[in-house]
């Protein structure tokens, strides 16, 4: 009902990059689920994590690569096909996310910024330097969390985001995010 709504109401750029999220994480939900239901959802021995954060982080990276093939940096034209393709890429790590929140905040300034830069409202570069900017915003966060928690080494961000090999913040200067 709600995704209905959403569809049928006039969106701003946030409203729509938050239905084109819900939309994504619906189509990956049964990803995600099998991927419970395989590792034992809850069992917190990192001797069986590590193996399955190692899959789902070569197979993030690959379809990262496969969108870059497919969705070249630096055509305004294609800005929203190439963050929709991203932001999948570095949905497949939610299962990983130590705080899926700040992944969700990534993810839908991602598709709101390109959303702009397709729109012709932002250049490639300013949307590039906007998502990045979120990008460290949301990396303070999460070390501001892990250094209130004591299961976090030094209180060191691990953030999935930041991790990417494709990630805005270091692609920022050439463009890259879009």
């Amino acid at each position: 009902m709600a995704s209905t709504l959403l569809r049928r109401a006039p969106q701003n750029g946030l409203q729509a990059a938050a239905a084109l999220m819900v939309r994504i994480m619906r189509s990956r939900g049964l990803v995600v689920f099998v991927g419970f239901l395989l590792s034992g959802c809850g069992d917190n021995n990192s001797r069986e994590i590590q193996p399955r954060a190692d899959v789902l982080n070569a197979q993030s990276a690959a379809a990262s690569r496969a969108c870059d093939d497919a969705h070249p940096a630096g055509n305004p034209k294609t800005a929203l096909a190439r963050a929709t393709c991203q932001v999948e890429a570095v949905a497949i790590r939610r299962p990983i996310v130590k705080y899926p929140d700040l992944l969700d905040a990534y993810i839908a300034t991602r598709l709101s910024v390109a959303q702009q830069v397709q729109a012709g409202k932002l250049t490639v570069v300013k949307g590039s330097d906007m998502v990045a900017s979120k990008i460290s915003k949301l990396v303070a966060e999460e070390k501001r969390r892990n250094r209130s928690d004591p299961s976090s080494p030094d209180g060191e961000a691990e953030s999935i985001v930041y991790a990417s090999p494709n990630s805005c913040a270091k692609l920022a200067n050439s463009g890259g995010c879009f």
